[in-house]
């Protein structure tokens, strides 16, 4: 698993040469909180961002966001079904 991390984050920073790919005080904070296993139904017209078409508009899909961070401001929460406007985070809270 630390593997596998590492080949997706810190791995292609480095390549590229940026500073990304890591969780430290200082560096941009840009996270995906995803779970695998919650089942959810696609419907077009409630997604989050502005496209709405989708070929899997009623179907059934296995794994979910729950939640994404843009320089550690939340972006996306999935429990308001909505984008919002940034949010700080601080402590991992926000």
């Amino acid at each position: 698993m630390i593997d596998m991390l590492y080949k997706l984050t810190v791995g292609p920073a480095r390549i590229l040469g940026i500073e990304a790919g890591t969780l430290r005080p200082g560096q941009n904070a840009d996270l995906c909180l995803f779970h695998p296993n919650r089942i959810w139904q696609v419907t077009a017209g409630i997604l989050p961002g502005k496209a709405q078409n989708t070929p899997f508009d009623g179907r059934g899909m296995e794994g979910r966001v729950l939640g994404t961070w843009k320089k550690g401001q939340r972006v996306y929460d999935l429990a308001s079904h909505s984008t919002t406007k940034p949010v700080p985070v601080i402590n991992g809270r926000t």
